[in-house]
């Protein structure tokens, strides 16, 4: 499972969300960005976020600026219709953290990531947050990271600008749809709430933020074939910004996608009386054969693993290839990336340093109130980017402790 933000293409092109391959000239307020698209089904879309023309993610946004101006045009109805930009479960709102790791992730890069397990950055510069101008924006300058002085991980700028997304999508009235919000929401009443929107006479939705594993979840459980009697949508998965201002320039290496995956892994006990059998059958289940079966029968979800899926393209669903061709990309740029590692500093506190959805590495401490979720800081106007960046931020002193 990959942890995101899935979106619907449909809405997309029916209200002109994509951008073109064109700057904007009216930029209001967002200086070098692309102007959107004027017309629907259109041939002249941007590079997308990984600069090169003719990929899944042409014409979505490529920047920060983008998506926030993105999302002011959602709201504003005025590519058509007024939309709320996101969904969440509010039952399971640990679920948003997601959006913080893969923004962070995605701006850093994946050596920025290993960096963050490693707990250094074997020589290369990190640029990190040193302050802020009187205008609010981060003062940064650049860090070789070691063991030594490995807190200032959770100072780089990176987190804030992950910091600043959260805070816009969370803190802005009409970003995020109130009934899937609420507590009693679950992920599968979430889904249908998604699913539904716009067919059934509610505001659409153009986004959901959810692990990838949710569009199988939505077939399983009812919610997809439920909402399928309304209407059908085409879901991809959105790709995240490598770029905080104006648009990528196009490229001719891509900017892949820093694909953050949760490991499965299968054991044999030490005691087993076969393991010889144990291994064949794992080796079976490995086989690029059945992994291409596995994946069918997860309506596209596959493992994370390295295997051929050319053969089953024409069996997956627009968001299966969408997450094909992102995860292959991903494989031949090596910007995979685990949290699994074996640094004694990391094993010593997994708990602090866990990154998974309910890790306390999310955890800020703001006006003397703890919050774990990172929707939770901003609900409310609770937190700004900045307090909730200076929440999460380590001392020296504290690191130390947890050496």
């Amino acid at each position: 499972m990959v942890a995101g933000v899935s979106y619907d293409a449909g809405l997309f092109n029916e209200n002109k969300l994509y951008f073109s391959n064109e700057v904007d000239e009216d930029d209001k307020g967002y200086p070098g960005t692309n102007a959107f698209v004027t017309e629907k089904n259109a041939t002249n879309l941007s590079c997308g976020p990984d600069g090169v023309y003719g990929t899944y993610d042409d014409g979505l946004p490529s920047t920060y600026k983008e998506f926030y101006k993105l999302m002011e045009r959602m709201v504003s109805g005025e590519g058509g219709e007024v939309i709320t930009p996101f969904a969440y479960t509010g039952e399971y709102n640990h679920y948003t953290n997601m959006l913080m790791s893969t923004l962070e992730a995605n701006f850093v890069g994946a050596n920025g990531m290993r960096t963050t397990v490693d707990f250094n950055s074997h020589g290369e510069a990190v640029k990190i947050v040193d302050g802020f101008n009187t205008d609010g924006t981060p003062k940064t300058k650049d860090v070789v990271l070691t063991e030594d002085n490995a807190y200032l991980i959770k100072s780089s700028l990176g987190l804030y600008y992950a910091s600043e997304f959260c805070a816009k999508v969370f803190s802005t009235k009409n970003y995020c749809d109130s009934n899937a919000a609420k507590e009693t929401s679950s992920n599968i009443n979430t889904q249908e709430v998604f699913l539904r929107s716009g067919l059934d006479g509610s505001t659409p939705i153009a986004m959901i933020i959810e692990g990838t594993y949710w569009y199988n979840e939505s077939i399983s459980e009812g919610a997809m074939g439920r909402a399928s009697k309304l209407g059908t949508k085409d879901l991809r998965f959105m790709p995240m910004p490598h770029q905080y201002e104006g648009t990528v320039t196009p490229r001719e290496d891509p900017m892949s996608q820093v694909m953050i995956f949760s490991s499965a892994n299968a054991f044999i006990p030490a005691d087993s009386t076969q393991k010889e059998l144990a291994k064949l059958f794992l080796q079976f289940c490995y086989s690029d054969e059945e992994l291409q079966l596995a994946e069918i029968s997860n309506n596209g979800i596959g493992r994370d693993l390295e295997y051929n899926a050319s053969s089953i393209q024409d069996r997956l669903s627009f968001y299966a290839k969408s997450l094909n061709e992102m995860k292959s990309q991903a494989v031949s740029c090596n910007t995979y990336f685990s949290n699994m590692t074996k640094n004694p500093i990391a094993k010593k506190n997994y708990t602090y340093w866990n990154r998974e959805q309910t890790g306390s590495y999310w955890k800020a401490i703001i006006n003397n109130s703890t919050y774990d979720r990172v929707c939770g800081a901003f609900k409310n106007g609770k937190a700004t980017a900045r307090s909730y960046f200076e929440g999460l931020a380590l001392t020296e002193t504290e690191y130390n402790q947890k050496r």
